[in-house]
């Protein structure tokens, strides 16, 4: 079985995600609920 892990892609995509939560930290409490869920939200 292939080791998604070991992609730099994975990497990356890993980075992004811990990037938009420290960002999204530092809204406006009004802003909680609005445009940081839809920037925290999955695509599925």
């Amino acid at each position: 079985m292939f080791n998604f892990e070991k992609l730099d892609v994975w990497h990356e995509a890993i980075a992004f995600a811990d990037w938009v939560y420290t960002v999204t930290r530092t809204f406006p409490d009004d802003e909680h609920f609005g445009l940081t869920s839809q920037m925290r939200r999955e695509e599925g």
